[in-house]
């Protein structure tokens, strides 16, 4: 499927899961409901971000790396939330399948979303919304500049 960029819809998903995504760690995100859209998809980074998340998260990722010696820790040695950027676009991967039964760890339903070529890109700050929704006016200008410098 050949989108051009600024056409590609954007999915808000919260820190730390949204640079998850964009590193390639975390290979499925989970919604309540179903997409049969397979395709590009813009990653943004929600606004908002807990202590509760950051927790989870953190313990999470450990949780399945226990057995990965060589895993690299995403999180800084102090907690820091402003560590993981929010309130805009972080990277884009590909939308591969809309799923309820998967043996991904990180899924935990009733919905995930399967990623694929994960891509971080330069931040481009915008507003969310929720599901899908189309690359923010205000930010058409980075991603066309982005573009352009691939």
């Amino acid at each position: 499927m050949n989108v051009k960029p600024s056409e590609m819809p954007c999915l808000s998903v919260r820190q730390p899961w949204a640079s998850f995504i964009v590193e390639g760690i975390k290979d499925v995100e989970n919604r309540t409901w179903y997409t049969s859209y397979k395709g590009p998809v813009f990653i943004h980074a929600s606004k908002t971000f807990t202590k509760e998340d950051y927790d989870i998260g953190k313990a999470l990722y450990f949780q399945i790396n226990k057995d990965n010696p060589g895993a690299v820790c995403p999180f800084p040695e102090k907690e820091d939330k402003n560590f993981f950027p929010l309130g805009g676009i972080i990277g884009m991967a590909n939308i591969i399948d809309c799923a309820w039964i998967n043996t991904s760890p990180w899924f935990f339903g009733p919905y995930g979303f399967y990623f694929s070529n994960p891509v971080r890109i330069p931040f481009v700050p915008c507003k969310g919304r929720l599901k899908f929704f189309p690359v923010p006016e205000e930010a058409k200008v980075f991603i066309d500049e982005w573009e352009a410098k691939k």
